[in-house]
């Protein structure tokens, strides 16, 4: 699993050779876009939540969430959801 060598890589070794964490939050967002280019959604999507759930206040990482959600044709993902916000907020 790519995420797994991803955290072998940049944790493994002394402090000094270790990456920035966010390093990986970057490679996470640029994998989901080379996904959601190549029409591979689920994998795109898959990674962008890794990258929200590895800085969830970074507003780029919405942003690419959303583009893939609109390319992706996830329409009925959003219905869903946006039934359960108006129920919610009403």
């Amino acid at each position: 699993d790519f995420h797994t060598q991803l955290n072998d890589y940049y944790f493994a070794g002394d402090m000094e050779s270790m990456e920035s964490p966010t390093t990986a939050l970057w490679l996470y967002l640029l994998i989901a876009q080379h996904y959601d280019k190549i029409g591979q959604f689920q994998v795109a999507l898959k990674f962008a939540d890794r990258a929200e759930s590895h800085t969830p206040t970074l507003i780029e990482t919405l942003m690419i969430k959303a583009k893939i959600y609109k390319v992706g044709n996830f329409l009925e993902f959003f219905s869903k959801n946006y039934m359960v916000t108006l129920k919610i907020s009403s």
